[in-house]
């Protein structure tokens, strides 16, 4: 057989109680007799270190070669090495250097585990958690903590404006009027569609006559949008269609006439960045009509055309309906 090392015996021989030392039938409520043959180690020091591992045993030395009716440990020194027995198991140990109290240690564990081996239960299964229910949370509050239209990739915002229009043409053209806009898109790209309606603006055209004219523009575009913490801003660039009334005013007899003026429109937007549906902004637009149509009063003639350039200032607020 050959000699086990001392160096890690005690958790080796938590192997063992689970093998061949599990076939150990010792009865837990009986005695030792413990046997000690040789001085290393010693009766004493084993039965000391046995002591605290089997506190339910009484341990007995033996003095004489008659076994006491217990279950026998026996414990032989053979120099460099030192054997035990116990019950029908046995086991050489190697410990060249005579150390006694470590072999007093190692062989009262063994002797332990020989006559009290641990017992597994095996089957009982460990509860699963319990599930603690989860209240789910109410609509009121997923109402309170979710804007509907901030889920929606598309919105329809409604836009109500106050506006004056300018036209730098020879003398200066003034009108005021309002404007509706609907605005349909995502937060980045979005179309508008937007309609007018002027007050009368005089100009004075060739020959000193006066003409009154009555702008409703209506215009198309693309807008660009971004937001940043405290404000909107929104670019766009479109078709304008500007139907006209024009009127002579300051010629014998009063001559009237009508027409439309396309071109193209370019506008820019700043709004406060505002949770609420209700967003105030500023607006300043240009219109810009490559060929304007031409005013002919009798018997003049041609006096001229409707103003090339138009730029409009406008302040109002978008209301986001969906």
């Amino acid at each position: 057989m050959r000699p086990t090392s001392l160096r890690g015996l005690v958790g080796a021989l938590a192997l063992v109680g689970a093998s061949g030392i599990a076939t150990a039938q010792a009865d837990e409520q009986a005695g030792i007799a413990l046997k000690v043959v040789g001085d290393c180690p010693t009766s004493t020091s084993v039965s000391s270190a046995l002591e605290p591992l089997l506190p339910q045993r009484a341990i007995a030395v033996e003095n004489g070669e008659v076994a006491l009716p217990n279950a026998r440990a026996m414990v032989t020194d053979l120099g460099s090495n030192f054997e035990a027995t116990v019950a029908d198991q046995h086991r050489v140990f190697a410990d060249e250097g005579r150390d006694c109290d470590e072999r007093a240690r190692s062989v009262a564990v063994w002797i332990a585990l020989a006559l009290d081996p641990p017992k597994f239960v095996f089957g009982q299964a460990t509860p699963p958690p319990v599930a603690v229910p989860v209240a789910p949370p109410s609509t009121a509050s997923l109402a309170a903590t979710v804007d509907p239209r901030s889920e929606r990739r598309v919105h329809v915002e409604l836009v109500a404006a106050g506006a004056a229009s300018v036209a730098p043409q020879d003398g200066v053209v003034w009108s005021g009027g309002a404007s509706v806009r609907f605005v349909i898109g995502g937060d980045r790209l979005a179309g508008t569609l937007g309609l007018g309606v002027l007050s009368p603006g005089t100009e004075t055209v060739n020959g000193g006559i006066q003409v009154s004219v009555v702008r409703v523009p209506i215009d198309l575009s693309f807008r660009l949008r971004g937001k940043t913490p405290r404000l909107t801003v929104a670019a766009d660039l479109g078709l304008a269609l500007v139907p006209f009334s024009a009127a002579a005013t300051s010629v014998v007899q009063q001559q009237r006439g009508s027409g439309i003026d396309i071109g193209g429109r370019a506008a820019l937007e700043l709004g406060l960045a505002r949770e609420s549906a209700v967003r105030p902004f500023l607006a300043l637009e240009l219109i810009y009509v490559p060929v304007a149509s031409r005013l002919e009063v009798t018997p003049v003639g041609d006096v001229g055309g409707t103003p090339n350039v138009w730029i409009g200032l406008s302040i109002g607020a978008a209301l986001r309906i969906l």
